[in-house]
C-alpha cells in the first residue's frame, strides 16, 4: 500500500480459537467478515465461500505447540516441528507472524489434497518486506515436489517486482513477473495471485496489476496438471531435493487459499475488509486516492483523546478542550466514539489556512464528512461549524432533524443554505455528507450536495437574500458538537469526522460509507 495514510480503527475485537461455520460473522484482527459473502460489502462469490480451503489469520500466538490453524471449515493447519525455524507472532496489526529471512517457515502439507484435481484457485496474502528489494528472490508461497522439479510459487524478485511461476515435469509452463515494483520496505501490501483456467493473474492492492510473461509454454497448467506436488510452504519454497530456500524476510499475514478463482469485485472486497488491520485509519481502496491528499481534517477517535482530539490526517489539525465539563465522553463501542450531552460538550479546532475555502472574493471546494447518532428526534447536531458568535463568518454543516449546509458570508452579512427534510433516524448511526464545488457568486448554493448513508438527498435552498459572492478566510476555529461556544449543543454520538478540500464525488461518498459501515454494524 503505497499510500500510507491513515484512516479509522475498526472494531478490534480478537478472534477465539476453532472452526466457524459457514454462515457466521467473525470479527478478527480489526475486521469483519460474514464468511459466507466475503465481507461487510456483501460482494456474492461466484462459488460459495467454503471453497476457501485455508486461511491463517494469525490473529493470536498459535505456534507453541507447532500448529498455525486453519480456519476454514478444511481443517488444513500449518505445522513447523523444529522450534528454531517457527517465525515469531506479535499482537501488532492485529497479530502477524515475522519470518526472519534465515530459516523460518510455515509447512502446509495438510492442503495439498484439496488442492490436487482443480484447475482454477486464488491465493491470498498480506506482506511487509523488511527490504522491498532483497538481495535475494524470497518466496511468499509455493507448493512443491520433493523429488521432482515440479511446483508453482509466487515470489518477490530482488527488483521488488512480484513473480508467478509453474513448472510441470522440468517444464517452465508458464512466468509473469508484474511491470512495475509494487513493494516498499517495511509497509504492508496485499498480494492476490489468481488462476482462472485459461491464465494467471495477479492484483495489488486489491486492483489488477499490469505483468508480462517471460514464459508462456502452458498458461493453462495449475494444480491437477501437477501430479506430483506433496509439499506447501509460506515464506520459503521446497522444490526437488534442495529443500527450502529463498526464505522471506518481514511480516506475512492473513493467509488464503481458495479452490476458486476469485473476481476482481471479490477480491477488491477482502481488500477494503482487512486494509484497515494494517493502516488502521485507512478507508478502502475504492475510494479515488487523490482525495487522500487533500485531507485537511481527519478525527477517526479511536481512543480516548481527551483534554486533546487528533487530526489523523496530513495536516495536524488537532482539536482540544480545555474545560472538562465540557469535554464529550469517549467509548470504545463502535471502533472508538465521542458522545454529546446536549448541555456544554463541544471540541474546538482552532482556525487555520486549510480550514477556510474562501478568500472574500472566490471559494474553492471542500467537503465535510461524520457519522452521527441522534438520541432523540428533532435533534440538531452540530457536526462542524467554522463562525464567529451570533452566527457569522464562514461555514457549518449539522446532521439530525436536517442535514443542513451553510455558507456564510461575513461582508455583507449574507448566507446560503440548502437543507434536506430526510429525517436522520435516532437510536442509530447514518454517515451523513456535505460537499461544495467552490463555484461561489449567485448561485453557489447550486454547487451543494448532501448525501445520507451513501444516497443523495433531494434538498432545499433557504437564506436566499442579498447578493452571496464568497466566503472569507476566518479567524473562527472549527467546532464539532456546538454551533457556537455559547448555543446548541449536540446530543448525541458523533465520530469519524472529516473535512476534504475537493469535492468528493457520488462516488467516494458511496465509498466512504461502505468502507466504514461495518464498523456501526450495518
Amino acid at each position: 500500500m503505497r499510500y500510507a495514510l491513515t484512516f479509522l480503527l475498526m472494531a478490534t475485537i480478537a478472534l477465539g480459537q476453532g472452526v466457524w461455520p459457514k454462515t457466521a460473522t467473525v470479527v478478527d484482527g480489526g475486521h469483519r467478515y460474514d464468511f459466507d459473502t466475503l465481507g461487510k460489502r456483501s460482494v456474492t462469490p461466484s462459488a460459495d465461500y467454503g471453497n476457501i480451503v485455508l486461511w491463517q489469520a494469525f490473529s493470536y500466538s498459535d505456534n507453541s505447540d507447532a500448529d498455525f490453524y486453519d480456519l476454514s471449515t478444511s481443517g488444513n493447519d500449518g505445522a513447523q516441528t523444529t522450534a528454531a525455524a517457527q517465525p515469531t507472532w506479535s499482537s501488532a496489526d492485529g497479530g502477524v507472524y515475522d519470518f526472519d529471512g534465515v530459516d523460518d517457515v510455515i509447512g502446509l502439507n495438510s492442503v495439498v489434497s484439496d488442492l490436487s484435481s482443480t484447475t482454477v484457485g486464488t491465493w491470498s496474502l498480506w506482506v511487509n518486506p523488511t527490504d522491498a528489494t532483497p538481495t535475494g528472490r524470497e518466496n511468499l508461497i509455493s507448493f512443491g515436489d520433493t523429488d521432482a522439479q515440479e511446483f508453482v510459487f509466487i515470489n518477490v524478485e530482488t527488483d521488488g517486482k512480484i513473480r508467478g511461476l509453474c513448472f510441470d515435469a522440468a517444464v517452465n509452463q508458464w512466468q509473469f513477473s508484474t511491470d512495475a515494483v509494487v513493494l516498499i520496505d517495511a509497509q504492508w501490501t496485499f498480494i492476490t495471485m489468481v488462476h482462472n483456467g485459461t491464465t494467471p493473474s495477479v492484483f495489488i492492492d486489491g486492483s489488477a496489476e499490469a505483468h508480462t510473461f517471460a514464459v508462456s509454454t502452458d498458461k493453462t497448467a495449475w494444480f491437477s496438471d501437477l501430479a506430483g506436488i506433496d509439499n506447501g510452504r509460506i515464506a520459503v519454497v521446497n522444490q526437488n531435493s534442495a529443500g527450502n530456500v529463498n526464505f522471506f524476510d518481514g511480516d506475512i499475514d492473513d493467509v488464503r487459499i481458495y479452490s476458486t478463482a476469485l473476481t476482481a469485485a471479490e477480491i477488491l472486497a477482502i481488500a477494503d475488509n482487512t486494509g484497515a488491520t494494517y493502516y488502521p485509519y485507512f478507508s478502502g481502496f475504492t475510494e479515488s486516492f487523490d482525495t487522500y491528499s487533500d485531507l485537511a481534517l481527519w478525527m477517526p477517535f479511536t481512543s480516548d483523546e481527551t483534554p486533546d482530539y487528533i487530526d489523523k490526517g496530513p495536516l495536524g489539525n488537532d482539536g482540544s478542550q480545555t474545560t472538562a465539563s465540557s469535554q464529550p465522553t469517549w467509548s470504545s463501542a463502535d471502533g472508538g466514539t465521542y458522545s454529546f450531552d446536549g448541555v456544554d460538550d463541544f471540541i474546538e479546532v482552532a482556525d487555520a489556512d486549510s480550514l477556510s475555502f474562501g478568500d472574500g472574493s472566490t471559494d474553492s471546494p471542500f467537503s465535510l464528512s461524520a457519522w452521527v447518532f441522534p438520541n432523540a428526534s428533532g435533534e440538531r447536531l452540530d457536526i462542524f461549524t467554522k463562525r464567529t458568535t451570533g452566527g457569522g463568518e464562514e461555514w457549518a454543516f449539522e446532521g439530525g432533524s436536517l442535514t443542513v449546509f451553510t455558507l456564510l458570508q461575513s461582508t455583507p452579512s449574507i448566507r446560503r443554505t440548502r437543507y434536506s427534510t430526510a429525517q436522520i433516524a435516532t437510536g442509530t448511526w447514518s454517515h451523513v455528507v456535505g460537499v461544495y464545488d467552490g463555484r461561489g457568486g449567485t448561485s453557489a448554493e447550486d454547487g451543494v450536495s448532501l448525501y445520507v448513508n451513501g444516497a443523495v438527498l433531494t434538498s432545499t435552498l433557504t437564506d436566499t437574500a442579498g447578493t452571496y459572492v464568497a466566503m472569507i478566510n476566518g479567524a473562527a476555529p472549527v467546532r464539532t458538537g456546538t454551533s457556537e461556544p455559547d448555543a446548541r449543543f449536540a446530543n448525541g454520538k458523533i465520530d469519524d469526522t472529516r473535512i476534504y478540500s475537493s469535492a468528493l464525488t457520488a462516488t467516494e461518498v458511496l465509498a466512504i460509507y461502505n468502507n466504514t459501515k461495518g464498523t456501526y454494524g450495518l
